[in-house]
């Protein structure tokens, strides 16, 4: 005996449109934690440079100190500057200059005060030490729709006084 089997029309359809579905869903989820992995590159590798920029910025400033303490002790407290390299040396310059189109680079001196008794350096009482500034470079980048920022800071003295 022979036996027949119906099928039902459209459920070879169905049958399509769930497999489509879940291919779909599975090739959407590989392609957002690509996206995902790309995003976390691209910002680690800013983060990287930055820190790069900051050591530079730094050893920058030690070279303009050691260059002329004069000049450098001249340079306006408490205001944004920005370095500049000519070829040759380091300036600190009031105009501001992005570094590879995308990274600002900041240095601030500050005067500091000393306290006399302990020779410490502090925020407090003591008199204006003019050997001394504190140096803090920051750099700041566009990451997506916000800016991060990184900072450094050290004191650099007048070693040849």
């Amino acid at each position: 005996m022979i036996v027949r089997q119906k099928f039902k029309k459209g459920s070879s359809l169905v049958e399509v449109i769930v497999a489509v579905s879940i291919i779909l869903l599975v090739l959407s989820s590989i392609y957002g934690v690509h996206v995902f992995y790309i995003k976390t590159v691209f910002s680690n590798l800013n983060k990287v440079r930055a820190t790069f920029l900051l050591e530079e910025g730094m050893e920058a400033v030690k070279l303009v100190r050691d260059s002329d303490w004069v000049a450098f002790s001249n340079v306006p407290v408490a205001t944004n500057r920005f370095l500049s390299f000519d070829g040759s040396s380091w300036q600190i310059v009031s105009t501001n200059t992005f570094v590879d189109s995308l990274f600002e680079r900041k240095v601030v001196l500050t005067k500091i005060k000393r306290d006399t008794t302990s020779g410490t350096v502090g925020s407090g009482g003591g008199v204006f030490d003019d050997g001394t500034r504190k140096v803090i470079v920051t750099v700041s980048w566009k990451d997506g729709t916000a800016t991060t920022s990184r900072s450094m800071s050290t004191y650099v003295t007048n070693f040849a006084q």
